[in-house]
Order: structure tokens, then sequence, then C-alpha cells
């Protein structure tokens, strides 16, 4: 075989030196670059999607507490700190068959319209719940169909 003297190529198609550097070492090295930012930018869209799950996950739990707090603090009977003691409320001009008084206990705010069945006839009254305390230390619950 006979001297070859012409430039070798690379697989690429560069010409390469007499050890097989690349004559056109911008393209090696912007392989390099284009490698090593590959790597980074898939290493942070790994992160940032982990970051996202975990900031999706929290305002989920978070959203449900809240949800689940609010439902339990408004559930009559309900053990939560938010939740209104009950009241005794006597109902106004209103008499048991026995004669005494009706009372009836409730944790409704101040303004709740009530509907109490007389137990003599078929006939119901509406009733509002005050915070006017009475003199037996029940709050009053006013009738309000006599006002109409």
């Amino acid at each position: 075989m006979g001297n070859f003297t012409g430039a070798l190529r690379s697989p690429r198609g560069h010409a390469t030196g007499p050890r097989g550097t690349c004559d056109a070492g911008k393209g090696q090295r912007g392989r390099e670059l284009t490698d090593m930012l590959n790597d980074v930018i898939t290493g942070s869209i790994a992160e940032l999607l982990g970051g996202c799950a975990v900031f999706v996950t929290v305002a989920l739990v978070s959203g449900a507490r809240r949800r689940r707090g609010a439902r339990r603090s408004t559930a009559p009977g309900g053990g939560g700190a938010a939740t209104r003691p009950a009241r005794t409320y006597t109902l106004i001009g209103t008499r048991a068959p026995d004669g005494h008084v009706v009372q009836l206990a409730s944790s409704r705010p101040a303004g709740t319209v009530i509907t109490w069945p007389e137990p003599a006839s078929d006939r119901r009254q509406r009733f509002e719940l005050t915070d006017a305390v009475l003199s037996d230390g029940t709050y009053a619950a006013e009738p309000l169909d006599w006002y109409r």
C-alpha cells in the first residue's frame, strides 16, 4: 500500500489530525455542550415535575382538611371546637297537653325559624329563635304567626 497523506475523516465526516483529534473542535465542543445541557434539562424537568406533584398533593390535602373542618363545625352535635353550645328555648305562648311550657334544645343561631307541630291538632306553628334570656334561664322562641 502506498503512503496516504490525505486527511482522515471521523465517522461524522470531520477532518481529523494525526492523532485522530477533530480539527473542527467547535463541533465536538458543541456536541459536549449539547449533551451537558440535555442532562441538566432532563434532571431539571424531573425535579420540576416532582415539585409540582408535591405542591398539588399539599393543596389537595389542605383543601380536604378545610372542607372536613367546615363540615364538622356546622354539623349539629359535632364535637368540634367551632360548634355552638346547645341552648334551651322556651316556645312562647305554647303549652304541652299536660299544661307545662314547651321547651326544646337547639344549637342553631338566633334568627333561625323553626316549625313546631301542635300535638292537639295537625296545625304547625312557626317560631323564631332569639337571644333574649327569660327569667328561668332559657332563651325565648317567639311565635311568628301571631305577628302576621
